[in-house]
């Protein structure tokens, strides 16, 4: 069995928007330092083991992608003018000119790949977006998008 973080986090540094830095952190270090944003970070929040068909479990990971970007861009802008929210947005779910998700924002490139390989991504996705502060001076904007992923693992050692 592949680690289905991993294999998240390979598919959206193949994929994801270029500007977006790399490598990708498994699990959130909490400081990051301003060089490395924007960022994004995927953890596994929860899972829920079943037993499945003969020889197998049924594997339900809950996975917390976070899309990190730096909220102090907007500090010294025009009244009114804020650009952190709109390139999170972007990166998290932008539509291009012809009204469909790009496919390099990452809830393009996880719609594109809904198998990743042997585990099936569930149909809903949830993102909630707010402002964090992460360490002493370095302030984020970012999306958290929850999904769940379902494997069956081969128990054939089960007795």
């Amino acid at each position: 069995m592949v680690d289905v973080v991993q294999r998240i986090i390979k598919l959206l540094e193949d994929h994801v928007h270029p500007d977006l830095k790399r490598p990708f952190y498994d699990g959130d270090p909490i400081a990051i330092p301003a060089s490395k944003l924007p960022t994004i970070s995927v953890e596994m929040t929860d899972c829920d083991i079943d037993e499945a068909a003969t020889g197998h479990d049924s594997h339900l990971d809950t996975i917390m992608i976070k899309v990190i970007v730096d909220k102090r861009v907007d500090f010294d802008k025009k009244e009114g003018e804020v650009v952190a929210q709109k390139t999170l947005r972007d990166y998290i779910k932008g539509v291009g000119s012809d009204g469909k998700l790009k496919s390099n924002s990452v809830v393009g490139v996880l719609r594109n790949n809904l198998t990743l390989s042997s585990a099936v991504l569930d149909q809903l996705m949830q993102v909630n977006i707010s402002v964090v502060r992460r360490g002493d001076d370095t302030i984020t904007e970012e999306a958290w998008i929850s999904l769940t992923t379902e494997s069956i693992v081969d128990m054939s050692e089960r007795t």
